[in-house]
């Protein structure tokens, strides 16, 4: 790794690249995280040995359709302190 901080967050960017692409070509595409709390059984499945480091699973396919409902907040919730020349 050049630096692991860095590589973590290429990681990050790179996989919600890939997140919009499938997006933009009309696929359905999920970030698995929780997987990670399987990752040695995860690995045997992919068939990976221990040189690999399990980062990110992504499930990508076509949706049935596309009218499901988010149960997220507003992103006003998340929101502390906005900046800008109104908001100081």
């Amino acid at each position: 790794m050049y630096d692991r901080v860095k590589d973590h967050q290429a990681a990050g960017a790179c996989i919600q690249n890939m997140l919009l692409a499938a997006h933009a070509l009309g696929l359905g595409a999920v970030w698995l995280g929780q997987i990670l709390a399987n990752k040695d059984r995860v690995n045997k499945v992919l068939g990976l040995n221990d040189q690999h480091e399990l980062a990110a699973v992504l499930a990508v396919g076509h949706p049935l359709h596309r009218n499901q409902q988010s149960l997220r907040q507003p992103l006003e919730t998340f929101i502390l302190h906005e900046f800008g020349e109104n908001n100081l």
